[in-house]
């Protein structure tokens, strides 16, 4: 390993089964608070997080210094007119 640390909220089998081999990657496997995700999120390089999840400012103050990327992801469903 030698990408550094990735931190999702949640297990999915993408991007994870990738990065595994060159990152430690750290799952919490649950929606955490505010509070529980600014703690989290200290000390990591990358935080990968659900649409839902409480990415407030207090969450990215307390990634700063540390996390170079914060990826959010979502579901677009596109409908036939």
């Amino acid at each position: 390993m030698t990408g550094g640390v990735v931190l999702a909220t949640r297990e999915l089998p993408e991007p994870f089964d990738t990065l595994r081999p060159d990152f430690e990657v750290r799952v919490l496997g649950y929606a955490p608070s505010e509070k529980e995700l600014a703690v989290e999120v200290a000390g990591v390089d990358a935080l990968i997080c659900l649409v839902d999840d409480p990415v407030t400012a207090e969450v990215i103050q307390a990634a700063a210094g540390g996390a170079e990327l914060v990826a959010v992801l979502a579901v677009v469903l596109a409908f036939p007119a």
